[in-house]
């Protein structure tokens, strides 16, 4: 099965290349999915010192909502390019 992705980044400043990996958007023909990393991990990302910790949990909250990932957060937020993988169990 082949799978089509994006990972989802957080930039705590926008003019910089600093950024955390967030998420995924994940799909292939039959589904659209989107995984964002757990409270344990998010903990540790709120230890920098350059993270917004309410405008991250704000995002990823409305993110996991989210019907049309065409809506924008800002420049905060920010997709990677599309990668494929080929996989033979299934991301649920």
């Amino acid at each position: 099965r082949l799978y089509n992705y994006q990972v989802i980044r957080y930039f705590p400043n926008e003019s910089s290349d600093e950024f955390f990996n967030v998420g995924i958007h994940i799909e292939n023909d039959t589904k659209n999915m989107l995984h964002f990393i757990n409270d344990n991990h998010l903990s540790k990302i709120m230890s920098f010192p350059s993270i917004n910790k309410k405008n991250i949990v704000t995002f990823i909250n409305l993110l996991k909502k989210e019907k049309n990932l065409f809506h924008w957060y800002g420049n905060n937020l920010k997709f990677s390019e599309n990668g494929q993988a080929r996989k033979s169990f299934s991301f649920e």
